[in-house]
C-alpha cells in the first residue's frame, strides 16, 4: 500500500473576512459576541464553550486590534518605536485585501 494521501479542504470553504476590511471594522462590538455566540457561516457558536464574560473580552481584543492598525507611531516612544519599525521590516509583503463586498 502506497503512502497515505491526506485530504486537502483548502479553498473548500469561502476564507473568514478580513479583521480589517471596512465592512468589518464598521461592525458594532455586539455583532462579533453575537458571532461568537451563535456562529456564521461555516463557524459554530460558542455560547456553550465560552462564558459570556469572556466572549465580550474577545470583542473588545479584536476591536482594540482593529483600532491599533489606525494608531499613529508618533505616540510611541523611541525604544517601542524602533522595534514596531524592525517588525514591520521582518514582516513579507500583506496579500491583497479582499473585495469587501465579499466581507460577511
Amino acid at each position: 500500500m502506497g503512502p497515505a494521501k491526506a485530504r486537502s479542504y483548502s479553498g473548500a470553504l469561502p476564507p473568514p473576512p478580513r479583521l480589517y476590511d471596512p465592512a468589518v471594522v464598521n461592525q458594532p462590538l455586539g455583532y462579533y459576541f453575537d458571532v461568537i455566540t451563535n456562529g456564521h457561516g461555516a463557524m459554530y457558536g460558542y455560547a456553550a464553550r465560552i462564558p459570556v464574560r469572556d466572549r465580550w473580552t474577545i470583542a473588545a481584543f479584536l476591536r482594540g486590534l482593529q483600532t491599533s492598525r489606525a494608531a499613529d507611531p508618533e505616540l510611541l516612544d523611541d525604544t517601542d518605536r524602533a522595534e514596531l519599525s524592525r517588525a514591520a521590516a521582518a514582516q513579507p509583503d500583506p496579500a491583497p485585501a479582499s473585495n469587501s463586498a465579499e466581507a460577511h
